[in-house]
């Protein structure tokens, strides 16, 4: 009776440490997709930044542009109306 009773707990510990055992396979599962996403976002991340600084160089060279065709026009344009 003892030695059915600890056949018994035996075969129950086997069943959990077996469910448990799979429970954490899946975590790992788990963590290794959630990691894979952390690098694709900081891919993305790097991605955009350099896009963003690119914009505001782009940016820059445009107000830059615009100002020196405001000055060519402003010269120009006294010039058309006294030739």
């Amino acid at each position: 009776m003892l030695n059915d009773t600890n056949q018994d707990l035996k075969k129950e510990l086997q069943s959990l440490i077996f469910d448990l055992e799979e429970k954490l396979k899946e975590q790992q599962k788990i963590e290794g997709s959630l990691r894979s996403e952390v690098e694709t976002l900081k891919i993305e991340i790097a991605e955009k930044s350099a896009l963003r600084s690119q914009l505001q160089e782009i940016e820059g060279k445009l107000t830059k542009a615009e100002s020196r065709l405001n000055e060519e026009v402003v010269l120009r344009v006294p010039a058309f109306f006294f030739n």
